[in-house]
This record gives C-alpha cells, sequence and structure tokens, in this order.
C-alpha cells in the first residue's frame, strides 16, 4: 500500500518581507500529543486580565508568535482547549534592536523574551470563545469539501490519501481541525493539491486537531 502524507513542521522564525518574523503553529499531532493538562482540582482558572506584559504571558506555552515593526503578538496555550492571544506595542528602536539578533544564536529566544517581557499587553484576546463546539463539528459530518471551502476552510498543509483512508487538516481563523473523509483518491501521487482533492468528498468525521493555525498570529486575524 502507497501512502503519502505530508506533514508540515513549524520549526523556523520566518524573516517576512513586510518587517514580520513569525513563528507558526505546531503541526496536529504534536499539538495534540503535547496539549496541556488542565488545571488541578481546586486551582483557580487562569484569567486573561491578570495578564499585565508580555512576560507574564511568556509563562504559557507558546503556539505562535509575530513580531511586527510596530507590534509583538504571542498566542498561547493555557489549558487543555484554552488558548489566548496578546499584543503589545514595539517603537522602532526596539524593533531595530530585535531586528539585530543573531537568529542562530543559541540564546536568541532568550534575548528576545528579554528584549520585550516588560512591555505592557495593550490587547488580550481569548482564542478559544472562537473554537467551534462538538455540536458545531458533528454537523459538518455529510458536508463536502467544497461545502466545507465555501464556509471559509483552508488546508492547514497536513493530510493523508491512502488506499484505506483520506484525511486533511483545515482551518479556519485561529483553529486546525483534523478532517476524514468517505472517499478515497482514485490514483495515488507524490503531491496533491488539498483544496481540490476533497472537493466531491463527504466528512466523516471533524474534529478538533488540538493546535492554532498559522494564521493565530497574523497581525489581520479574521477571528
Amino acid at each position: 500500500m502507497k501512502r503519502t502524507i505530508l506533514i508540515c513542521l513549524a520549526a523556523l522564525l520566518i524573516l517576512c518581507a513586510f518587517g514580520c518574523i513569525s513563528v507558526p503553529t505546531e503541526n496536529a499531532e504534536a499539538a495534540a500529543n503535547e496539549a496541556a493538562a488542565p488545571a488541578a482540582e481546586g486551582t483557580p482558572a487562569p484569567a486573561l486580565e491578570d495578564l499585565k506584559t508580555l512576560g507574564d504571558a511568556f509563562a504559557y506555552e507558546l503556539r505562535a508568535r509575530s513580531v511586527y515593526e510596530d507590534r509583538f503578538i504571542y498566542a498561547c496555550q493555557v489549558q487543555e482547549n484554552m488558548f489566548w492571544r496578546v499584543e503589545a506595542v514595539i517603537t522602532p528602536e526596539l524593533y531595530a534592536q530585535i531586528d539585530a539578533l543573531d537568529f542562530f544564536d543559541e540564546a536568541y529566544e532568550q534575548k528576545l523574551m528579554d528584549l520585550v517581557k516588560d512591555l505592557p499587553i495593550d490587547k488580550a484576546i481569548d482564542l478559544s470563545e472562537n473554537l467551534m463546539s462538538q455540536q458545531e463539528m458533528d454537523a459538518l459530518v455529510g458536508k463536502t469539501g467544497q461545502e466545507l471551502l465555501d464556509m471559509g476552510f483552508l488546508s492547514a498543509g497536513s493530510y493523508g490519501f491512502a488506499e484505506d483512508f483520506s484525511w486533511a487538516e483545515l482551518s479556519r481563523g485561529a483553529f486546525s481541525y483534523e478532517v476524514f473523509f468517505n472517499e478515497r483518491v482514485k490514483e495515488q501521487k507524490e503531491d496533491y493539491d488539498v483544496e481540490e482533492t476533497i472537493r466531491d468528498m463527504t466528512v466523516s468525521s471533524f474534529s478538533f486537531s488540538g493546535a492554532l493555525s498559522d494564521a493565530a498570529s497574523d497581525k489581520e486575524l479574521d477571528f
């Protein structure tokens, strides 16, 4: 049996042409395996309003981060299925210091955090409020891939089309979802246009992948 599974791994910071340094989200499998455990019984749930500086947010696991010329955006996982996004203003002087850091320096991450950790948070969002409920996901079973695309879902990069299964990771807004389909591809090949491949397929199961999408730290994220 020939299987083709392409997995998008987010391991590098990308220096964008628009003056943006980004860390995309982990793939669905990694996120699911590393998901934060729920708070112990009796432990007060974290409160978004308690975050005052970026350093406060750094206490939670990084899922996506972007550094723009004027803003620092950090998306993190707080608990299982609880994700926050915070933003802080960056001055041109501070951005110049960040840009001067050596990305290949082993201490890059620490140096970056030290530069921005005291910045006051001026915008905080509970991304979890936009996560689809199980009822909403179950309602998508039976829909075609084309209907999902019409609803705004996009290929998140990871997929698998083989003789005995068809699945793809799709994202919408800040979140990624794992979608299995009833149909199988007729011809196995090395590469697929995921959105074209799934258009006529019907959904057999739809679930949250446990991961944020690559857009979670975009400046113009469409929530």
